[in-house]
């Protein structure tokens, strides 16, 4: 039953691919539908488990099993509308994409729903793998080394998952997912903490948790807006997929031992990490593209945090997090799409002042970023909330501190994001610019909405977090269509958006009626009162964040990416000393290699009693 929507989205793959070449347009509309139909039918099924066996035949030997569980279906759910949002603006983008687009965009796709699909870990391995080769290869056609680091960090993480398959496998006696997974918990202290940090790696990869998240910021830019848009709000979120299913089937173990505590401490501390050193970089970036990358890699730091809890209230906080980057985080990307298909530019500098020419798209911008930064009647506020709660009752004072710290950094990024592109003195380069066109504007729109009704509504999120939650064992949070509680306190979003409304209300009544209103210029202005001239540039988008640079500028020279590079050609040095003494050029002296080889794997098996 389940298997049906792999089926419709290989179907779409091969469909799209080749009609492609022909018209572009048809390819689009196939993986609309195909996107429609998956994300319909997740909906009308709702959270439930389902299984189907499969047979792989002469392919591999035995059966996978395809299937639905409540943490699989939540997921899903998050890339599917991810998929749809995105699959629908590339119609708008259309004319800048080609065959081979749509085929990694659905490659990925299929990849991304087949791993929150799979119960084995033999069909989530496989799944994994098509959707990271595929997003490789549409990183590697966009910018050869942001592809090359993606695909080496990409080994990294896919080795240590399938050497922690394997041993999960061979502790466990089974490939299903819900008997494997707990092996970790009930496993003696060595394996338990080899596990623990084979899974990390390899999920944490793909989360681009700290300090294995250099490529995302290289990566994310590389591709179309519309697929970024799925690479941060629905890739990035089967690295969280992969963390929250570890950490649920440990908590929600009897047998949570000191090291599970100690792991779960050292992972908030690098979630905390990731928040501040994302924002920070995310501040100083002078490219919209590259501002929205390391934004994606702060927010997702939330995530870990929240999971590294090992909370109910912790867990909740990261699923809930999970899905509202997902909708401020894609909507970000493709509101970066939208400006590019306008301006043609998206360097800081040759940008702003286009709120009036584009008011739906900066409208859309102004609600991403209100959530992004945890403004209150947005969804993104709930989530974090929900963080502090969580960090304040299991005593993590520091790490709550720390994570203050992000948030308040967070709201640079996404000021300088509302202000650079849409506000301030507009270019005369950018006087004819018009709104994007009605594809483009429906997904963005859609995503801006819903941040706003999961914000003030946030009992719909997490009634299905709850399902996720109590499926493994793990007590539910208590929480009300417009609020949420704790033992420490609680937030009732209707209170607050009735007195928002009755605020706002009599502030516009007071504006109305405080006199005559006439349109101000942004040349009418004046500094110490000289009054600039008509050419005068008075936009400070490029260097936004100076002072900020100049703080941290000791600190940023400490870059993790550099130190990566310099690792790399320390090995490189290293091996072409080994190497020069070995590699001769002499068939002859080869030949003895081998010999030698063959006599000392002889004389090991002899002594070994092979």
């Amino acid at each position: 039953m389940v298997s049906e929507l792999l089926a419709i989205e290989s179907l779409a793959t091969i469909a799209s691919a080749i009609v492609a070449k022909k018209s572009s347009k048809v390819a689009g509309i196939i993986t609309l539908t195909s996107s429609v139909s998956i994300l319909a039918y997740l909906m009308i099924i709702g959270p439930r488990v389902l299984y189907d066996v499969v047979s792989l035949g002469a392919i591999l030997p035995g059966n996978i099993v395809i299937g639905l569980t409540q943490v699989g279906w939540y997921f899903s759910f998050i890339v599917a509308l991810v998929m749809l949002m995105a699959s629908m603006f590339s119609l708008e983008y259309v004319k800048k994409l080609n065959a081979t687009y749509w085929l990694l965009f659905n490659l990925t796709f299929l990849g991304a729903i087949g791993v929150t699909l799979s119960i084995d870990l033999v069909s989530f391995f496989l799944f994994w793998e098509l959707m990271t080769w595929s997003s490789y290869l549409m990183v590697a056609l966009g910018d050869t080394r942001a592809g090359l680091k993606y695909f080496l960090f990409s080994i990294l993480g896919s080795i240590s998952l399938l050497l922690a398959f394997a041993l999960m496998w061979r502790l466990s006696g089974s490939t299903i997912i819900p008997k494997a997974f707990p092996i970790v918990a009930t496993s003696s202290t060595a394996i338990r903490i080899q596990l623990i940090m084979l899974l990390t790696v390899g999920f944490g990869v793909k989360a681009a948790m700290f300090p294995i998240h250099v490529w995302a910021p290289e990566a994310y830019p590389a591709t179309p807006q519309p697929f970024a848009a799925l690479f941060s709000g629905g890739l990035a979120k089967l690295g969280a997929y992969g963390l929250a299913l570890l950490t649920m089937f440990v908590s929600a173990s009897k047998f949570m031992m000191f090291e599970d505590v100690v792991w779960g401490y050292v992972l908030a501390w690098l979630g905390a990490v990731t928040i501040i050193v994302g924002a920070v970089l995310a501040a100083l970036q002078e490219n919209v593209l590259k501002l929205i990358a390391y934004s994606s890699v702060s927010q997702m730091g939330y995530v870990v945090v929240g999971l590294a809890l090992m909370t109910s209230l912790g867990m909740a906080s990261a699923l809930y997090q999970a899905l509202n980057h997902a909708l401020f985080g894609s909507l970000m990307f493709l509101i970066a799409g939208a400006v590019y298909l306008a301006t043609g530019t998206l360097n800081f500098k040759d940008l702003g002042g286009i709120a009036d020419k584009m008011p739906l798209t900066y409208t859309a911008a102004l609600i991403a970023v209100l959530s992004s930064a945890g403004i209150p009647l947005t969804t993104g506020f709930n989530s974090k909330w929900m963080l502090f709660e969580a960090l304040i009752i299991k005593n993590y004072y520091l790490i709550a501190s720390a994570v203050f710290v992000g948030s308040a950094l967070g709201f640079l990024y996404n000021i300088k994001f509302i202000y650079g592109i849409f506000l301030g003195q507009r270019p005369k380069s950018l006087e004819n610019v018009n709104e994007v066109g009605l594809l483009a504007l429906i997904p963005m729109l859609t995503l801006a909405f819903l941040n706003l009704a999961f914000g003030i509504l946030p009992g719909i999120p997490l009634q299905y977090i709850n399902t996720a939650l109590t499926s493994l064992g793990i007590p539910s949070i208590e929480a009300s269509l417009t609020g949420i509680y704790t033992n420490i306190g609680y937030w009732n979003v209707l209170y607050v958006s009735v007195g928002f409304v009755l605020a706002f209300g009599l502030a516009m009544v007071l504006f109305i009626a405080g006199g005559k209103l006439r349109r101000v210029s942004v040349l009418e202005t004046y500094m110490s009162g000289f009054i600039p001239p008509e050419n005068y540039v008075l936009r400070i988008n490029y260097d936004f964040y100076q002072p900020l640079k100049f703080v941290f500028g000791r600190y940023l020279r400490l870059s993790v990416d550099r130190a990566y590079a310099w690792t790399a050609s320390l090995f490189v040095k290293v091996a072409d000393i080994i190497r020069k003494p070995i590699y001769l050029g002499d068939a002859q002296a080869y030949v003895w290699y081998i010999i030698a080889t063959i006599i000392l794997f002889f004389l090991i098996f002899i002594v070994g009693g092979v």
